[in-house]
């Protein structure tokens, strides 16, 4: 009886996990992007295409284990482990496996940081160039850790390992072309969730500029630099922005920072559509007390802009 009772209450945490995220994802992700990745992940026709590109991975996953990648072992990598744990706090998201670049690495074949996962995301893994990034301003090292993170939180991590399995193959070309539609928005939920790392717009629109350049030459064609600055600008003006930044600044004078979910759970609109027993410890605070202003934009009018923009019928 016990055991039976022990499991159900795993169950029910895992659900309740799931729905936190699913929660904090879906208050910066693009709405185009998170149905586009969520047909092809989850359909019949998407898995069955996926199907080989996995297989392909799991084989080159080994490869990379022996020659290009490791796991964190040495003491002077805390730092870089513990700012991944603490954006995963800020975006409630799952801490994915490390690895990190090895000295024999071909490092133009690698971003500073590079998710990648398998089309269930149950084995998602956040390559880092730990000598680069240790290099980068902290406000970049931020906004690539918080994007890297949204990827593999949006689903993304099968996108980069389709690229990279096709670039190993000497297929890129076909790859590229197959997965456009997934690619051409994909990069716009990740640049979001960079913003909200970093907190304030002109470092983060650096830090973009940055990632790009620094981007490999296998990585999915994600739209220009100037599309996707333009895009963040925009979230920049919308409540999910203000209301987190204006919330992060109230916990840090306390010595404490919430998670995304917590604090959109506290907002107004969550409290009206009534919280899961058991969501969030934080207490509801309007948005007029955390001091955003009745300008901010709603995340579906940022989501609307931008689908005019792409031409997305």
């Amino acid at each position: 009886m016990s055991s039976s009772i022990d499991l159900g209450s795993y169950v029910q945490r895992r659900l309740f996990r799931a729905y936190e995220r699913d929660m904090a994802r879906s208050s910066y992700a693009y709405g185009v992007d998170a149905r586009r990745i969520r047909w092809l992940t989850t359909s019949a026709l998407g898995q069955a295409g996926l199907r080989s590109i996995e297989h392909a991975w799991f084989q080159l996953a080994d490869e990379l284990l022996v020659s290009e990648l490791r796991y964190p072992e040495q003491a002077e990598e805390i730092p870089l482990l513990n700012e991944v744990i603490a954006l995963c706090h800020l975006l409630h998201a799952t801490p994915p496996a490390i690895r990190l670049l090895t000295a024999s690495s071909e490092l133009r074949d690698w971003g500073l940081v590079t998710p990648l996962g398998d089309p269930r995301s149950s084995d998602d893994w956040l390559v880092l160039n730990a000598e680069g990034l240790a290099a980068a301003p902290a406000e970049a090292r931020s906004f690539m850790l918080g994007a890297g993170m949204a990827h593999l939180q949006c689903g993304h991590g099968v996108l980069f390992i389709a690229h990279l399995v096709g670039h190993r193959r000497g297929r890129l070309g076909l790859y590229r072309r197959l997965l456009a539609p997934w690619s051409r928005v994909a990069a716009f939920s990740a640049d979001r969730a960079g913003l909200l790392a970093v907190g304030a717009l002109a470092p983060a629109l650096a830090a973009l500029a940055a990632e790009v350049a620094a981007a490999p030459v296998w990585s999915p064609a994600f739209p220009p630099l100037e599309a996707r600055q333009r895009a963040l600008t925009e979230f920049a003006e919308s409540a999910v922005f203000a209301r987190i930044s204006a919330r992060r600044a109230m916990d840090s004078d306390a010595g404490a920072e919430a998670p995304l979910s917590a604090v959109l759970m506290a907002a107004p609109a969550a409290a009206a559509e009534g919280a899961t027993e058991g969501a969030a410890p934080t207490a509801p605070v309007s948005d007029e007390a955390l001091g955003v202003p009745d300008s901010a934009w709603p995340l579906a009018r940022c989501d609307q802009r931008l689908t005019q923009r792409l031409r997305i019928y």
